[in-house]
């Protein structure tokens, strides 16, 4: 049986000065914007799902169990609501319209894993018409995930609900597909059934078994960042601790510097150039994950690579590789408990000094 793999979601953000006579910066930060007001997971527990899903060699049923469940580990605090039914049999697990996302990993232990397979018939199209009536208390953008392996053997066809649906509540409404479908009949369904709506997405179930698939669908279906610039608190900081005109951030175990972080790393170059004959300082640091040693070592090849950019838009290498200082893990200022606080932690500081 192979592990079904927990995912991270990687949130970037930065922050850079943008005065240069001054060094007071306003601060940019990323905003998680959610996708919907509401999301609904719509789950087969059909006797189907019983069988084994072959890419991850256990039954469909405990994968799609497993693999929710990390979903609603890795969701980001978002203004939104959330509910969890299932269907084959149809039955409630968390209530459309439940604020936050706290009880979505309860709803998913929740259920059954094992049951009969052979008298456990799949009426997708009937308990899609019996989740309609709990959406229609909804208000605003609804996205609806439905897990499903492309059963259905009984009752009205889906496709035809979801095209009831979707004349019902128009652009308010979006169907994604998480697919556990096999063999070419259960494919074929599932592909009808995503183009009844422009907006709809299919997604293989297994792809979620690792952190890039898993990212791309929590982002696919739940949200979109930007940046926004807000203003800096205005604190008197201590005259021995230098400013810090910048931070970069990294991916995890990686030093290669993102392409979404070289305009502001040229921002940091004006700054530096403006301010002849201050040494520049480059702290590299890590999150908690890997040996102290190893994040010492890599900490500094962080700090080197923010170096060699520097040196490479015309910054004296004097200036920069005279201090250039690697701290691993031990100074973070986020929660390393949390993906999020990690992301923010694995970071080279950018600091000016007389």
């Amino acid at each position: 049986m192979k592990p079904i793999v927990k995912s991270t979601i990687l949130i970037f953000t930065a922050v850079f000065l943008t005065s240069l006579a001054s060094l007071s910066f306003a601060e940019t930060k990323t905003v998680i914007e959610p996708k919907a007001e509401n999301f609904v997971f719509f789950v087969d527990n059909s006797g189907s799902m019983g069988f084994d899903y072959k890419p991850l060699e256990m039954p469909k049923s405990q994968a799609a169990r497993d693999l929710l469940t990390a979903v609603s580990q890795e969701l980001p605090e978002m203004e939104a609501t959330f509910g969890v039914y299932t269907y084959g049999p149809y039955k409630k697990y968390l209530p459309a319209g439940t604020q936050g996302n706290q009880g979505l990993k309860g709803s998913f232990e929740a259920m059954p894993v094992e049951f009969p397979i052979f008298d456990r018939q799949t009426p997708m199209g009937q308990d899609l018409k019996s989740l309609d009536g709990e959406l229609s208390r909804l208000q605003d953008r609804i996205n609806v995930v439905v897990a499903t392996d492309g059963e259905s053997n009984r009752g009205p066809e889906p496709v035809g609900v979801l095209q009831t649906m979707d004349d019902k509540y128009g652009d308010r409404l979006c169907f994604h597909f998480l697919s556990f479908a096999q063999s070419a009949e259960e494919k074929a369904l599932v592909d009808q059934m995503a183009r009844v709506q422009s907006c709809s997405t299919t997604t293989a179930a297994e792809s979620l078994a690792d952190d890039a698939g898993m990212t791309a669908f929590i982002q696919k279906v739940f949200y979109e960042t930007r940046q926004v610039q807000t203003k800096p608190e205005k604190k008197e900081k201590p005259a021995e601790k230098a400013p810090v005109i910048g931070n970069v951030l990294f991916d995890f175990d990686s030093s290669k510097i993102g392409s979404e972080y070289e305009s502001n790393l040229n921002k940091a170059v004006e700054i530096i150039k403006a301010h002849q004959g201050q040494k520049v300082i480059l702290r590299g640091h890590t999150d908690s994950k890997g040996s102290a040693e190893y994040n010492l070592r890599l900490s500094k090849r962080r700090a080197k690579a923010v170096a060699d950019y520097l040196k490479a838009q015309g910054v004296d290498p004097e200036r920069v590789t005279m201090d250039l200082r690697a701290f691993g893990e031990a100074n973070p200022e986020y929660d390393n408990d949390t993906e999020t606080g990690r992301a923010m932690n694995r970071r080279v500081e950018i600091k000016i000094v007389k």
